[in-house]
């Protein structure tokens, strides 16, 4: 059992420990994405049949 209470422990630091740095990857990729272009809104394209 006290294996398992170690690695109960091991997981909890290790968690711990990469947490903050992989908060901080995910706003950096989010504040480094390009800036979105407007772009004007899609017309259905609805064919018309042959008279």
């Amino acid at each position: 059992m006290a294996t398992t209470a170690n690695n109960i422990y091991l997981q909890e630091v290790m968690i711990n420990a990469c947490l903050p740095s992989t908060l901080v990857r995910c706003i950096y990729l989010f504040l480094d994405l390009p800036e979105e272009h407007k772009t004007p809104a899609l017309i259905e394209h609805v064919p018309r049949e042959h008279v």
